[in-house]
């Protein structure tokens, strides 16, 4: 049995008849059409998606604040090129990792 929620307050419905009406809010809900209701599934998936996107974009602002940080670096460094060649190493294996989550996020869709 899939678990649903009315689409009103989002109060469990799963047990009850398929016709009815919400007993917390009173909202109508038909389970044969969908009506009324909100796939618990559906939601579940929709806020891993958007998480997803939210690592990969976290991934590559981390990665721009690392190359920050290493040209910022560079002003009490006194070898400023190894400094700065950190902060590149640093960042392009932080970007590896948000394009390859970019992917995963893309074949998942």
């Amino acid at each position: 049995m899939i678990s649903r929620q009315c689409a009103q307050c989002s109060y469990d419905l799963s047990g009850l008849v398929e016709v009815g009406e919400c007993p917390e809010c009173g909202s109508s809900y038909n389970g044969r059409t969908g009506k009324g209701l909100v796939d618990v599934e559906n939601v579940e998936q929709r806020f891993t998606e958007r998480l997803r996107r939210v690592r990969t974009i976290a991934l590559v602002i981390f990665a721009f604040i690392a190359m920050g940080c290493a040209g910022l670096g560079t002003v009490i460094a006194q070898n400023t090129g190894r400094m700065l060649m950190f902060g590149a190493l640093v960042s392009v294996v932080i970007l590896m990792a948000a394009f390859t989550s970019y992917l995963y996020e893309k074949d998942d869709t």
